[in-house]
């Protein structure tokens, strides 16, 4: 987790922080550790990565952040820019990051847990003990109190967990959609939630351990220094929009022949034979676009969950870059044909706007942030390491699955896990 990342969770917190408030001092969650998993290996397979105290961590857990990572290593061999030791290398640092970022994760999750049932345990005692038993009425048993805390804290913590899942239900484009893409990535609804509701309250532990509010107060000229030393981060592209025709290679029988038909394409379109929108209606592989003439930003109410694709999101980053010297042209006048490792691209460039410096006065507060998210991360650092010390970590696949990394006749993985994605469930 670093320190752009604290920032990113403290701000999620932030919405419930108030309700959370009056049960800080007196609620705890109970909650069970089962959940659904995902990724039902084959008998032959090993089906955990790590053991963490009582748990074990699950191998599809540890899928979601390397495939993406297996998926571009490839895709820079393919370019040439990693060799076969390269790539090895690569894929086995990204693995050993995701094994530790889920081992992590597992500490601070059992943390969590045993913190808040300490809680529920200590305040119930405290209120059980401070009962006026001279009235009629019978005091309240212990049990009782416990778990009247742990379900007032309980409902808190759902209704985090749910804003959370209105969240990504809206962005995926609703129930239905969301559901899609959380079956094409092997995950069931119950794992989904669950992950969730961990996420949310390690967020609530370490952020109630490490209190924000706690830092010390970053001093104006370490903010100026950053400000002056980073000139990169403050600097915002200008915005290009265009019109873009995609030539899949995973739909040709070979890159020749999309680069032939990429050709063709651009022949009919210099002749003025057909616009650019049309060309794009008719020919483009990018199904997300091409209902719009290859309108790059989509138009509003066009970024349907498809968009999110991890693959498409990546070439998308491609072109944007390489289109930002480009010049607008006609209509009937596309740029040079543009190859990438996933497929040919003409494009055509609208409009463009130029970069814009953000000033001083708007990046302060971020960078004040960004500093003492990089002190909070230490904190947090430091009880990882201190987690370590007392539960048993035992790393069960040291090493990435070579299997995972065979390829076919035409580059793709022959694992059968493989599959993009896109981020949601994370």
């Amino acid at each position: 987790m670093n320190s752009v990342h604290a920032i990113r969770a403290i701000r999620a917190c932030a919405a419930w922080t108030a309700v959370l408030a009056v049960l800080l001092a007196t609620g705890a969650l109970r909650a069970g550790e089962s959940a659904t998993r995902p990724y039902e290996p084959d008998p032959a397979e090993q089906r955990f990565v790590a053991e963490v105290g009582p748990e074990r961590v699950d191998l599809s857990l540890i899928m979601e952040t390397w495939l993406p990572v297996q998926r571009k290593v490839h895709e820079r061999r393919a370019a040439g820019q990693l060799d076969e030791a390269g790539v090895s290398k690569a894929l086995q640092e990204a693995w050993q990051q995701a094994v530790e970022t889920a081992v992590r994760e597992e500490l601070f999750y059992q943390e969590a847990r045993r913190d808040m049932a300490n809680e529920i345990t200590s305040i119930a005692g405290a209120q059980y003990q401070s009962q006026n038993r001279s009235r009629d009425y019978a005091p309240s048993s212990h049990p009782y109190l416990q778990n009247k805390i742990a379900d007032k804290f309980n409902a808190a913590i759902e209704e985090i967990v749910q804003n959370r899942i209105d969240y990504q239900t809206k962005r995926a484009g609703g129930i239905v959609e969301l559901h899609r893409i959380l079956a094409a990535q092997g995950l069931n609804w119950e794992t989904w939630r669950m992950r969730i509701y961990r996420r949310a309250l390690t967020d609530w532990y370490l952020h109630r351990k490490f209190p924000f509010s706690s830092m010390t107060q970053v001093r104006p000229k370490a903010v100026r220094d950053y400000y002056k030393d980073h000139p990169e981060e403050f600097t915002i592209p200008g915005a290009v929009s265009f019109r873009h025709v995609f030539v899949d290679f995973r739909k040709y029988p070979s890159e020749d022949a999309a680069r032939e038909r990429a050709g063709v394409i651009y022949d009919t379109l210099t002749a003025g034979e057909l616009s650019f929108t049309d060309a794009a209606a008719k020919f483009s592989d990018d199904a997300v676009s091409a209902p719009f003439g290859g309108m790059e930003p989509l138009p509003k109410g066009g970024n349907g969950p498809d968009a999110l694709d991890s693959r498409r999101q990546a070439w998308l980053a491609d072109i944007r870059l390489a289109v930002q010297d480009t010049a607008p042209a006609p209509d009937n006048q596309p740029g040079a044909v543009l190859v990438s490792t996933m497929g040919c691209h003409l494009v055509q460039v609208i409009e463009k706007s130029p970069s814009r410096v953000v000033p001083f006065a708007e990046a302060q507060e971020r960078i004040g942030m960004m500093i003492q998210g990089q002190v909070w991360e230490v904190k947090v650092q430091g009880l990882d390491l201190k987690l370590r010390d007392t539960v048993r970590v035992q790393i069960l696949m040291p090493e990435y699955p070579k299997q995972g990394s065979e390829r076919d006749a035409n580059g793709r993985p022959t694992w059968r896990l493989h599959r993009d994605i896109n981020g949601l469930a994370r």
